[in-house]
């Protein structure tokens, strides 16, 4: 048993000393062959980036309804179908249009006739009916003017004779009262004979007298002014103007009215024409039919949307950019896409918009732009699908970068892990900025504390260095 104790402390006091001499050896090997991962800091140049999404749209989308209410009669597309510029697509009930465009080419019609008629040279027969009309007026004038001016002596003859059939009548009407008593003196059932020659000189005489009487009132009036002359008068005067008129042509006035006519008939039967075309849906450029909300006998409005036209050539994306961001943008920058749907990679094109004004969205300000692509696209692109933007704005040259994984945080400060040859690595503080792939651009925050060629370690932290990869102690 002694023997035994003995041979093992001899053992065990070797082995202390080989770990006494070998020590320092093992130390270094885990700082620098631990299995971490390094990489060298380098220098490059850098695209400086803006990074949004945005969404793929068409450059034309049209949103269609008709002009005028009615009732659907035709539908002749549907969602997919490809149109050219002007092919119909939906058409109305238009029997009461079209009605309305015939009454307008008619009123047309009548008032470019009447206009032409206005501005011909009278015909011989025009010429001969207003000059009888002019002569007759004048005619009837005079003869008006000689009855004015002879009718003074014409009532007094005509009067005197009232007098003279007065006394005629007086004594006619004496002779026969005679008669009558002379025969009830005779006979008491005397009856007055009618036929009597008395009876028949009375009735004479009180028929004349009447007569008389009537002419005497018909001279009275034509002695007095009436106007009958003035109404002659007027009447010449009339002629006179139409026959003027007749020779001299239509007036400016004229002139004008008719042709205020004929431009009302013009505005009329465009507007006719316009609600007529505007029964039908067409096409207003060459694309693709993307949506009908249509149905055969539906009721619609003026202006409600019902189809959605769609030009998907050429395509654009259209993106939102911080205000932080916005003022590094110009036109014209190169912008990279790539689409989550599309396996093609990036897809080149160029900034062609920036909103003058931003819109807020909870409080965050964005301003939309317009990205238009430089060449061919792939043919699996869609209007609608999304993806990432990068928009180039600037450059940084002979960056210093490193591995993004190498960089770490503690707190509010970014700094990574420099190897050092003897002990355990250093940190380097930094400031990290653009990122490019898996490399990041850093500054030191101290000027010359890391430079290109140093080492840093890459995906491990410092808790986890001289853990042994077994996770023993």
């Amino acid at each position: 048993m002694r023997r035994i104790l003995i041979v093992l402390f001899f053992l065990l006091a070797i082995v202390l000393v080989g770990i006494a001499i070998s020590g320092p050896t093992l130390g270094e090997q885990a700082n620098t062959g631990n299995g971490q991962e390094t990489a060298q800091v380098q220098r490059i140049d850098v695209d400086l980036i803006v990074s949004t999404t945005g969404t793929v749209s068409a450059d034309k989308v049209a949103n269609l309804g008709f002009g005028v209410s009615g009732t659907v009669e035709e539908v002749l597309v549907e969602a997919g179908d490809i149109v050219t510029t002007d092919q119909p697509m939906a058409r109305l009930d238009a029997i009461a249009l079209t009605l309305q465009v015939e009454n307008a080419e008619q009123a047309l019609a009548i008032a470019r006739a009447n206009r032409t008629r206005l501005t011909q040279p009278p015909t011989a027969a025009q010429v001969a009916q207003a000059t009888t009309a002019l002569e007759n007026a004048i005619a009837q004038r005079n003869a008006a003017a000689n009855a004015r001016q002879n009718a003074p002596d014409q009532q007094m003859v005509t009067c005197m004779g009232v007098e003279n059939a007065r006394t005629a009548f007086n004594d006619a009407t004496t002779a026969y009262d005679r008669y009558v008593r002379d025969g009830l003196n005779a006979d008491p059932t005397f009856t007055a004979n009618p036929d009597h020659p008395t009876a028949l000189a009375r009735d004479n005489a009180q028929r004349a007298f009447d007569q008389a009487e009537a002419q005497c009132r018909i001279a009275t009036t034509n002695a007095q002014d009436t106007g009958q002359l003035g109404a002659a008068e007027a009447a010449v005067a009339q002629a006179q103007a139409a026959y003027d008129d007749l020779l001299d042509g239509p007036s400016e006035t004229e002139l004008a009215i008719s042709d205020a006519q004929l431009r009302q008939a013009e505005i009329a039967l465009e507007q006719a024409q316009n609600n007529l075309r505007n029964a039908t849906i067409s096409a207003p450029f060459d694309g693709v039919v993307t949506e009908v909300n249509l149905r055969l006998g539906q009721s619609v409005s003026p202006g409600a949307p019902v189809i959605v036209l769609t030009d998907l050539v050429p395509l654009h994306v259209d993106a939102d950019v911080d205000e932080l961001d916005v003022t590094r943008l110009t036109l014209d920058v190169p912008a990279n896409v790539t689409l989550d749907a599309v396996e093609t990679g990036d897809i080149v094109g160029r900034v062609s918009r920036i909103a003058p004004v931003g819109r807020v969205v909870q409080g965050v300000t964005t301003y939309a732009i317009q990205i238009d692509f430089d060449g061919d696209v792939p043919e699996t692109m869609r209007a609608g699908m999304g993806g990432e933007v990068d928009i180039v704005v600037g450059q940084l040259q002979d960056a210093l970068v490193v591995p993004t994984r190498s960089i770490q945080r503690n707190d509010a400060t970014e700094f990574v892990l420099v190897p050092q040859p003897e002990g355990e690595p250093i940190e380097v503080p930094v400031i990290s900025g653009q990122s490019v792939g898996e490399q990041t651009v850093v500054t030191p925050v101290t000027e010359g504390s890391l430079n290109e060629g140093d080492t840093v370690i890459v995906g491990r932290t410092r808790a986890n260095i001289f853990q042994p990869p077994g996770g023993g102690r």
